[in-house]
């Protein structure tokens, strides 16, 4: 075989070859996409499986449903003098609402429905819009004698709708109940209602009762462990966080000012001042409660509250800004409407269990009104979320309620703010640590016994004989010392600042702490 033969087979051997790698690398890759492919299609046919396995199911359960509610209703068909009496009572509610006290728009005659509380319940309401006292109260003692509390909450409810709110006074007792650890959603819109005065001084009066004797009723023990939360949601709400980081952006950097966090050393210059901060927030804060007006410490206009100096303890930020006083009829009508709603007593249970399987059939979300003895919250929390919230009204009868919490924030403040600032302080101005001291003094002995030191240790080291060199680094030293002494003087007058502030606002600050107690008594 010539030379040029043996070249010819190699090179179309090599072009076999490597054309068959490349098929090979191409029907590996088709071999991978397949079997990912496979993968994702049997994951897409669970999927739908699933799915399908899902709707059947949830279809199987809304036709039960919808079995079942069939004979649910057929039940409830035989309560038509309920039904009758349960839409003549909401359509005067949505009437008193709307229009209030018609006598024009009263119906004439009421379906009787016997052992059913809203029928009496219901004459007794109409009877007060027309003026007949007589009729109202015979039906008030018929009502009362079915079904004391839903009656009681019904007509507080229905009596400040109509304007007849002084009736409402000998009820209010039965409407609240007892004050417990779970508050209902009636007990929560009397609650509001009283606060804003929507059953007239009576009202202040029994919901002050009300809550003050579930704070009473808590027991030293659990008022004792409830302090701490109280004072976080005052830190909370006044911005504690806020104040101490603008009181530590205040101080000048060579005192600590660019910290994110004081450090121990650097603490005593931050948070006493910021307690009186604190403190004076708060005393912003109850004051308003106290006013129902916008608090603004003397010598500011109202458009500086909040951004002007509050005296020595600086800025005054105070919580949340008062809201605008909401109107409570809705909330009450709402309320009547629930109980309205409800069923007699032989319906309570079927109309429930009707609820529940409409939920069944249509699962699209909707808006479903509270029932009357739904769980609103915890009365400690909802107690504690009006001491400091917009709500002035809600507010002072929370602080007032909680008078001794509140007491206890302020001192703790007031404390905080009697930590004194040390009569010395180290600075650190290049590579020496200066005391600056707040009468405004300057000790540079411990800057200038570095350099002894540091002449010694040359001296040790047997290095005398480099006399110039050691004479140069001296002066070098001593005129930059020089230089930081000027730094360290202002240094000096920074901390006498913040002392005398820190001293002022301690002052100011227990002034604060009597001022929150008298208000609270007030």
């Amino acid at each position: 075989m010539g030379q040029s033969d043996f070249a010819d087979w190699w090179y179309e051997d090599y072009g076999d070859r490597r054309m068959q790698r490349k098929l090979e690398q191409e029907l590996e890759t088709a071999y991978v996409y397949q079997a990912r492919a496979a993968s994702a299609l049997r994951s897409q046919m669970a999927q739908v499986s699933g799915t399908l396995e899902q709707r059947i199911d949830r279809l199987a359960k809304a036709f039960d449903a919808f079995v079942e509610l069939s004979d649910i209703r057929s039940e409830l068909a035989v309560f038509e003098d309920e039904i009758s009496l349960r839409n003549a009572a909401k359509r005067l509610l949505r009437t008193l609402a709307r229009d209030g006290a018609d006598p024009s728009v009263l119906p004439r005659e009421l379906p009787r429905c016997p052992g059913y509380w809203l029928q009496p319940a219901l004459g007794s309401l109409v009877a007060a819009i027309a003026g007949d006292d007589a009729a109202a109260a015979e039906g008030l003692i018929g009502a009362q004698e079915l079904d004391a509390t839903r009656a009681a909450v019904f007509l507080v409810a229905s009596y400040a709708l109509a304007g007849q709110a002084h009736r409402a006074a000998p009820l209010l007792p039965a409407a609240l109940g007892s004050p417990g650890e779970e508050v209902t959603y009636a007990q929560r819109a009397l609650w509001r209602a009283c606060a804003h005065d929507a059953l007239g001084e009576p009202g202040q009066a029994a919901i002050r009762d009300w809550v003050t004797r579930f704070v009473g009723g808590l027991g030293e023990a659990v008022i004792t462990a409830q302090q701490a939360s109280w004072t976080a949601e005052a830190d909370r709400a006044l911005g504690a966080a806020a104040i101490t980081e603008s009181v530590t952006r205040a101080l000048p950097a060579v005192l600590g000012g660019r910290m994110q966090r004081p450090t121990t050393a650097h603490a005593p210059l931050v948070y006493p001042l910021a307690s009186a901060r604190k403190l004076a927030a708060l005393r912003v804060l109850v004051e308003e409660a106290r006013t129902g007006e916008q608090a603004v410490p003397a010598g500011q206009r109202p458009a500086e509250r909040g951004t002007a100096e509050r005296g020595p303890a600086g800025p005054a930020p105070a919580g949340p800004g008062p809201a605008e006083p909401p109107s409570l009829l809705p909330v009450l009508g709402a309320l009547a409407a629930s109980l309205a709603e409800e069923g007699s007593p032989e319906e309570i249970a079927l109309r429930q269990r009707e609820r529940e399987l409409r939920k069944v059939i249509d699962t699209r979300a909707t808006t479903v009104r509270p029932s009357w003895d739904d769980r609103e919250g915890k009365a400690l929390d909802l107690l504690k979320a009006d001491a400091f919230g917009a709500d002035l009204k809600l507010r002072r009868l929370a602080l007032v309620a909680g008078a001794d919490w509140t007491n206890r924030t302020a001192s703790r403040y007031a404390e905080g703010a009697r930590e004194a600032i040390p009569d010395e302080f180290q600075v650190n101005l290049g590579r020496h640590r200066i005391t600056v001291t707040t009468a405004g003094g300057v000790n540079l002995g411990n800057a200038n016994a570095e350099i002894e030191e540091y002449i010694e240790a040359e001296a040790g080291a047997g290095k005398l004989f480099h006399r110039k060199q050691v004479a140069e680094d001296v002066a070098r030293e001593q005129e930059q010392l020089a230089r930081q002494a000027r730094q360290a003087r202002q240094a000096a007058d920074d901390l006498a600042a913040r002392a005398a502030e820190t001293a002022a606002g301690a002052r100011q600050a227990a002034a604060d702490r009597d001022a929150v107690a008298a208000a609270l008594r007030g």
